[in-house]
C-alpha cells in the first residue's frame, strides 16, 4: 500500500476541500446538528487562512469597532479581522458564536447578534417541510450563505 499526504498551502485549497464539501453536506443535511456545526467551524476557520495570506493588505484595509472603547481601529489579526468581518457582516457574527459553542461548549462573552448562541444547549437545527415542523421554523438562519452560492467566491 502506498502512502498518500494530502496538503492544504492556500485559502482557496481550504475552500475547495473542506469549506464547500461541509456547506454541501450541511444543505444536504439540513436537520443535522454535526453538519450545522461541521459548516459553521470551517466556514469561521476560512477567516484565518484568509488573513494569514493576506494580512499585510488586510491590515491596510480593514477596521474594527473596539468593543471596549467603541472606537475604530486598525486590523492586526485574525481575531480583529473576525471582529471586521462581524461589524460588516452581521451574519458571520452567528457563524462564529455557532462555531464556537460548538468548540468550547459555552462562551464567556455574548455576542452582538440577536440569534447567536451562547451555550450548545441552546444550539439546535430544525427541519421543515410540508405538513412538518411548526409555525414559522424554517432554515433561514443560513440565507447569507445559500443566496451567495459558494461557487462564485473568490481567493
Amino acid at each position: 500500500m502506498m502512502c498518500t499526504t494530502v496538503r492544504f498551502e492556500s485559502p482557496k485549497e481550504f475552500w475547495t476541500q473542506i469549506v464547500v464539501p461541509d456547506f454541501d453536506n450541511f444543505t444536504a443535511n439540513i436537520d443535522s446538528l454535526r453538519h450545522a456545526f461541521h459548516c459553521a467551524i470551517s466556514m469561521f476557520h476560512m477567516t484565518d487562512w484568509i488573513y494569514v495570506s493576506h494580512n499585510q493588505n488586510i491590515n491596510k484595509t480593514f477596521k474594527f469597532k473596539d468593543r471596549k472603547t467603541s472606537k475604530l481601529k486598525d486590523v492586526s489579526n485574525e481575531k480583529e479581522f473576525a471582529n471586521a468581518l462581524s461589524d460588516n457582516h452581521p451574519d458571520f457574527e452567528l457563524i462564529r458564536q455557532i462555531a464556537n459553542t460548538a468548540k468550547h461548549l459555552s462562551l464567556r462573552s455574548l455576542s452582538p447578534h440577536p440569534n447567536a448562541p451562547s451555550n450548545v444547549a441552546n444550539t439546535a437545527v430544525q427541519s421543515t417541510g410540508w405538513g412538518q415542523g411548526c409555525l414559522g421554523a424554517g432554515t433561514m438562519g443560513w440565507y447569507a450563505a445559500s443566496d451567495v452560492g459558494h461557487k462564485s467566491w473568490q481567493f
